[in-house]
């Protein structure tokens, strides 16, 4: 079981950063945000500064739910794996 001690004493002395991940190179990212900038781009054109402040505020609510949801799924699912390991590791004992 060495190789889980090596993960757990890297993620423990800051070598391991869930948190950080490496930008996705994958084409159907960077075509979505080309999308989104261009669109951004539109609104700006058409709309005035206090509307398009709005637009911008708004845009803000939808990443800060998005985040919520991102977080509680990370909770959801690390309680999951914890739970998994815990019956490999203990086996059941009812």
């Amino acid at each position: 079981m060495r190789m889980g001690r090596v993960f757990l004493d890297d993620l423990y002395y800051g070598r391991i950063t869930p948190w950080e991940r490496k930008k996705s190179r994958r084409t159907a990212d960077a075509e979505l945000s080309r999308r989104i900038e261009q669109e951004k781009a539109y609104f700006t054109c058409i709309l005035s500064k206090e509307d398009y402040g709005r637009l911008e505020q708004l845009e803000n609510l939808y990443v800060m739910q998005y985040e919520q949801e991102k977080l509680e799924s990370f909770r959801q699912g690390l309680k999951l794996g914890a739970e998994f390991m815990d019956a490999i590791c203990c086996g059941d004992e009812e």
